[in-house]
């Protein structure tokens, strides 16, 4: 989702999920480990929602995914702790 993503990947937006965006990730970090790649994503989605380089929707899908992403670490955090 950085600018040389959005160059080279598809500048569609529907384009812009995060399985979609986490395959980019995984194809194209040195470091592809579950963890980097997550790290990775979450920095440039936040780059993006604050970035005058992008349009105000891209920066809104950009923020629907972290928000999200948010909901869903939220869900499985509570998953786990009913588990627990």
């Amino acid at each position: 989702m950085t600018t040389s993503m959005t160059a080279s990947s598809s500048p569609v937006i529907e384009d812009w999920t995060f399985a979609n965006i986490t395959k980019y990730y995984r194809a194209n970090l040195d470091n592809n480990e579950h963890k980097n790649v997550l790290d990775c994503i979450k920095k440039d989605l936040v780059k993006v929602t604050k970035s005058s380089e992008f349009d105000k929707t891209r920066q809104r899908k950009a923020q629907t995914i972290l928000n999200d992403w948010r909901v869903s670490s939220l869900f499985r955090l509570r998953l786990y702790k009913l588990r627990a």
